[in-house]
């Protein structure tokens, strides 16, 4: 069997990857160790390794000597790359034939996680190769027990996947537009829940996409401004908001509230696991309702400011309907006061509008829609 590695988590970088673990055909994990460079093609010593020895490396209870040379599955190969996302095929070699200068020295280990509390997270993190997040729920008067409330949770889960959302866009929304539309993609910021754990109500999420190794985890970005949010200090809470202003902070409003009328403690971990910080934050009601008071004392927090280009369509005076075509034959609807509209070409002259943009929630599906309310409207 011709066996073939897809990259998943780096682990040590230094002008190119120096250790790194892949994953073949029928999910096998591998460990890679940069062993020689011949004329621009990169040498890595690869051997197999069980999830549970993994663990054992990246949390710095085994040597990544031991591993290599007298972990449970015996059998070594070289896996060439002639640049960073070229990989050839592996190519068994005996034991005996790897030269002793290819074996690490004897007590390097890989520095460990920081806030490893939830050891469990981060061996699913490593099992699928992405972020995973974990978020436990706390009600009054039932600790101890492991159950929580299905529409209390379905309303943490759907705020929280919200304000991670968009936290994203908001991240990437200073980014040159040709590469914000490449970046804009659900995939980038969407969880699924794969897991719950006996013993306490926590939930484990998993990230759409998978990190790309030599990149950056896009859901990353919005995981940490997420983290920003919540810190003590309030100046530093109204900064942080001002920073996320928009959706992404009425949809943090809207997880606040939903901890602060339930009287419920929300907790979240995550992990990326080629960074190796697990990341915590924990919401009771009582941090809840003192930001949403600060929130609320600052209407224009949660208001999205949206400019739109492109050409109208209709502009009714009487109604304020209007209608706009951007230049990617995107159609937008909204509404304004009629005088605004007044005079305005139709088709022909492209206009600058600018929106303030408002979620609706449907009471029946839950589902996100959009409302557009005209601030202004310039030609072009």
């Amino acid at each position: 069997m011709i066996i073939e590695l897809t990259p998943e988590t780096i682990l040590i970088y230094y002008d190119l990857p120096q250790l790194f673990v892949g994953v073949d055909q029928v999910g096998t994990k591998y460990i890679s160790l940069l062993v020689d460079s011949i004329d621009s093609v990169a040498k890595y010593l690869t051997k197999p390794v069980a999830v549970s020895e993994l663990m054992d490396l990246v949390t710095g209870r085994v040597e990544l000597r031991s591993l290599l040379r007298e972990s449970r599955m015996n059998a070594w190969y070289y896996l060439d790359s002639a640049d960073d996302r070229d990989f050839k095929p592996l190519t068994q070699i005996a034991y005996s034939e790897i030269p002793d200068k290819y074996w690490p020295d004897v007590g390097f280990k890989l520095d460990t996680f920081f806030n490893i509390a939830d050891e469990s997270l981060v061996q699913e993190a490593y099992r699928k190769g992405r972020v995973v997040v974990s978020l436990t729920v706390s009600e009054p008067g039932k600790s101890g027990e492991s159950t929580a409330s299905a529409f209390i949770l379905a309303d943490l889960l759907r705020h929280y996947q919200a304000v991670v959302k968009y936290a994203y866009k908001k991240a990437i929304s200073h980014v040159k537009s040709e590469s914000r539309k490449a970046l804009d993609r659900s995939e980038n910021y969407l969880l699924s829940a794969f897991a719950t754990s006996p013993g306490s109500f926590r939930i484990y999420l998993q990230a759409h996409s998978q990190r790309d190794l030599f990149g950056v985890h896009d859901i990353d970005y919005a995981l940490k401004s997420v983290d920003d949010l919540v810190t003590e200090e309030d100046d530093k809470i109204i900064d942080r908001l001002r920073a996320n202003r928009g959706h992404a902070v009425s949809s943090y409003a809207k997880l606040l509230e939903t901890i602060s009328k339930n009287h419920i403690t929300f907790s979240y971990s995550w992990v990326d696991p080629s960074v190796r910080i697990v990341s915590s934050r924990s919401l009771n009601d009582a941090y809840a309702t003192r930001v949403l008071d600060l929130i609320s004392s600052r209407q224009d927090l949660g208001t999205e400011t949206r400019t739109i280009e492109g050409y109208l369509l209709s502009a009714d005076v009487v109604t304020g309907n209007w209608h706009l075509r951007d230049d990617d034959g995107v159609d937008f609807v909204g509404k304004g006061q009629g005088e605004i509209l007044k005079d305005r070409t139709l088709f022909t002259q492209r206009y600058r509008v600018v929106c303030e943009e408002h979620l609706e929630e449907e009471l029946v599906s839950g589902k996100e829609k959009t409302s557009l309310n005209l601030l202004s409207i310039e030609p072009i």
